[in-house]
């Protein structure tokens, strides 16, 4: 994800190529949005609908969800409701605020840009941004996340002004005399505003819009041929625009994107379920855009203090660079992307309903368990009450080692033994979220006489720990 908050996009007309790929019908009934005579029914997809049906007894659900393997659909669903005003029900085709899952997609345009010989990453930023204001900072640092720029609340005024907001109004309102208060790569530090200027580099160097870029060289040729960068305001949007929503006691409140953003990058690429299916099934295997960048994007992304829980592509894996994931949120909007290069397959789901810091790594856990034909026993296990001693301390892990867990300057973090130091942004009730390494923790409360227990879940991980000092 990350947690993302971002405030902007650009022009408007979303790219209209028709996709003509994994055709799937979806029937408009009341409730969850059914698959008509399910041609997909398998025990499979038996255990999917069986996941969805606990999901919805313990939060209302809205969205959408596909996986399958080697490009081939092994289920698709869709739930609810794009637009509950409109009365627009959610398809497999309704696109959505990816949030960060725009990351991925401007990481790999660098990667191709460089590929091409077009970018050096250990070059200066300011070699194809004369306008960026730290000679220090390199390409490399902005796709690290370790370029030291500041997140959008440094911006707020200039957001809430009520007009369009770009990238380059962001860069100028820091001043020509801006500086990191760390020295670029120094530390890892989440910077959505890192991705948005990877997007002007794009545009500088390729002499195209982003979305041009983005849309002939990666998302047309791997399927994805309908994500679109949305228009900065909504006024411009074409047709019905999926909103964001919150559940409240037995109704909605809106819980939207912003608008006026026009800077994108880093976030504000729309995507169907179907679009981020093709997406994550090309980066699974078999897709010439992607094959000869699938090396470099995996590589771990290192800092000053260690290497990154991110790659250079913008994805977390797991040992041996096969199994990827990330996930994207923004305000209501949660959604997830996996792949795997060794099985081929794929998992993405789409969401507008806020679903809760506990539920969003179970149900991407779950879903994964699934199309990869794996157990997993209580996905949607109840959320361990918080502990109200300090959390600060060692903890050891089984197969994840120790995890140190610190509290400088009252912000809490967790680094991994010789890993890079990442946040705990405060998730949910007793859950923090740390968006190097996009795991959740929690501290459950400890029985008398032992240590400080540990949960750490992520996609790809689930496991407990103890206080060890």
């Amino acid at each position: 994800m990350m947690v993302t908050t971002s405030r902007g996009a650009h022009r408007p007309g979303p790219i209209r190529s028709l996709l003509t790929v994994l055709a799937i019908c979806l029937a408009c009934g009341t409730g969850p949005n059914p698959l008509a005579a399910n041609p997909l029914a398998s025990p499979t997809a038996n255990r999917a609908d069986a996941l969805f049906s606990e999901l919805q007894t313990i939060q209302p659900f809205s969205g959408a969800v596909m996986f399958g393997d080697h490009g081939v659909v092994r289920y698709a669903r869709a739930f609810g409701m794009a637009d509950r005003e409109a009365g627009a029900r959610m398809t497999i085709d309704t696109p959505i605020d990816g949030a960060s899952l725009a990351k991925p997609v401007t990481a790999a345009a660098i990667l191709l840009l460089a590929h091409e010989g077009a970018i050096d990453l250990d070059a200066p930023v300011t070699r194809y941004l004369a306008t960026y204001p730290d000679p220090r900072a390199t390409v490399r640092h902005l796709l690290a996340h370790s370029a030291g720029l500041p997140d959008y609340g440094r911006f707020q005024t200039l957001l809430d002004a009520g007009a369009p907001v770009a990238t380059s109004d962001l860069l100028a309102s820091l001043g020509a005399e801006w500086r990191a208060n760390s020295p670029p790569g120094s530390r890892y530090a989440y910077c959505s505003l890192c991705y948005d200027v990877l997007g002007l580099i794009i545009e500088q160097v390729s002499g195209l819009s982003f979305e041009t870029f983005i849309a002939g060289r990666l998302l047309r040729p791997t399927g994805a041929a309908r994500a679109f960068v949305r228009p900065a305001r909504f006024s411009d949007w074409a047709g019905v625009r999926t909103r964001g929503y919150r559940p409240a006691g037995q109704g909605w409140l809106p819980h939207d994107a912003f608008d006026n953003e026009g800077f994108h990058g880093g976030s504000n690429i729309y995507f169907a379920t179907r679009d981020l299916f093709a997406w994550a099934s090309a980066w699974a295997g078999g897709s010439p855009p992607l094959d000869r960048l699938r090396r470099p994007a995996t590589a771990r992304a290192e800092t000053g203090d260690g290497l990154s829980g991110l790659t250079l592509g913008n994805w977390i894996c797991a040992d041996g660079r096969t199994r990827c994931f990330y996930t994207g949120q923004h305000q209501g909007f949660h959604n997830f992307a996996y792949w795997n290069s060794e099985t081929r397959v794929a998992v993405v789901f789409i969401s507008n309903s806020t679903l809760s810091a506990h539920l969003q790594p179970r149900l991407a856990r779950a879903l994964v368990a699934i199309a990869e034909g794996e157990q997993i026993d209580r996905p949607f296990a109840p959320a361990p009450p918080g502990a109200a001693a300090p959390i600060a301390g060692r903890y050891m892990f089984p197969e994840l080692g120790v995890v140190t867990i610190d509290t400088e300057g009252g912000q809490a973090s967790a680094r991994l033994a010789g890993g890079a130091r990442t946040p705990l942004l405060p998730a949910d009730d007793g859950i923090f979220f740390a968006p190097g390494l996009h795991a959740y923790l929690s501290f459950p409360i400890a029985a008398a006489g032992e240590a400080q227990p540990i949960e750490w879940i992520s996609p790809l991980r689930s496991e407990s720990g103890r206080r060890i000092d």
